[in-house]
């Protein structure tokens, strides 16, 4: 029987070791996509909630952030020379930032001076202007100058910096009385 094909059919072995899962359906790749997906709505909420923070403290008038901020310097007065120098760099910067908000005019890139000439130009009482020109006065004296503060002064200037931004809020600015003149 050559030429006639066989009848008997070879039997295959069945290999059972040779069984493969894909990673993707594996519970450890399961746990970590879970673990994953918290952390990223996690951080959509944190990022959710700063965002209304940030929203909220920045929906505050200018002249409350400015009056918070001016507390807040009162609370931690400087004790060396250098700090006063960083002080007053601090509350002139304060203010100009204030006014600029206020008036919605560009005076950050303005001299301390300059702020003061800036000032008659707008709708401000002449006793914040004179104020204004107290305390920066001293300021220059005291950054570029180096001359010394003293505790007395400090305070002066801060109350004199409260009371400028207390005479340009808009109710200080509506309660003006029409008989009053600006000074040229």
């Amino acid at each position: 029987m050559i030429g006639q094909p066989s009848k008997q059919i070879p039997q295959l072995a069945e290999i059972y070791g040779m069984w493969h899962v894909p990673f993707w359906q594996t519970s450890w790749f399961k746990m970590v996509c879970n673990i994953s997906a918290l952390l990223i709505f996690a951080g959509i909420i944190y990022y959710l909630a700063r965002t209304i923070m940030r929203r909220k403290k920045a929906a505050l008038p200018p002249w409350e952030t400015a009056l918070e901020t001016l507390k807040q310097m009162g609370n931690s007065l400087p004790s060396t020379n250098d700090e006063t120098r960083r002080y007053y760099v601090r509350l002139t910067a304060l203010l100009k930032s204030y006014l600029q908000k206020r008036y919605d005019r560009v005076l950050s890139s303005s001299t301390d001076m300059e702020l003061v000439e800036q000032a008659h130009a707008h709708d401000i009482p002449n006793k914040a202007i004179d104020q204004l020109r107290e305390v920066l006065h001293g300021a220059v004296l005291i950054k570029f100058a180096r001359a010394d503060a003293r505790e007395t002064q400090i305070n002066r200037d801060l109350k004199h910096a409260r009371a400028i931004i207390m005479l340009t809020t808009p109710e200080a600015s509506s309660d003006k009385t029409p008989g009053s003149t600006k000074k040229s």
